[in-house]
């Protein structure tokens, strides 16, 4: 009986909605063609991984800012966010179904502007790498020829 339950419990979730904020889904949604995004999931704040990128991320403001790469943590237990949203504990359990990430380890997601993983980490990636694949992308590859970097000089 409790298989059952672990089974259907994510799928009950995608339909239920708290009214807190926006849902998850719709938040990704709403940064699609606007931001990229970097997802950790994590068990809490407290592991190590997270605040290891947590403060990778600060110190690479300007980088990240250049990229339009929003940060998110997807935590078990206390405060799950996406940028500045905070996400209910519902929410974050349908962003977990919805990357079909039942085990409650720890995973980082990059997320390109067109809503699809680019590239997945079992453990903290280098940032330089993520900056470098993202610099790869067509669509970074003409952001950069069209605009100036906010960050230059």
């Amino acid at each position: 009986m409790l298989n059952w339950f672990r089974r259907l419990f994510p799928l009950g979730l995608l339909f239920w909605s708290t009214g807190q904020g926006s849902e998850p889904v719709e938040q990704l949604d709403e940064l699609r063609w606007a931001s990229r995004v970097l997802l950790v999931f994590a068990v809490d704040d407290q592991d190590p991984r997270v605040i290891a990128i947590s403060e990778s991320i600060r110190e690479a403001r300007c980088d990240v800012a250049e990229r339009d790469l929003v940060f998110g943590r997807v935590l078990l237990t206390g405060e799950s966010r996406i940028g500045e949203n905070e996400l209910s504990v519902e929410a974050a359990a349908r962003l977990r179904g919805r990357f079909q990430l039942a085990e409650p380890g720890f995973r980082v997601l990059l997320i390109g502007k067109d809503g699809g993983v680019k590239s997945s980490y079992d453990s903290v990636p280098d940032l330089d790498d993520v900056f470098r694949l993202i610099d790869s992308m067509p669509m970074r590859i003409r952001e950069a020829k069209s605009r100036s970097t906010p960050c230059s000089g």
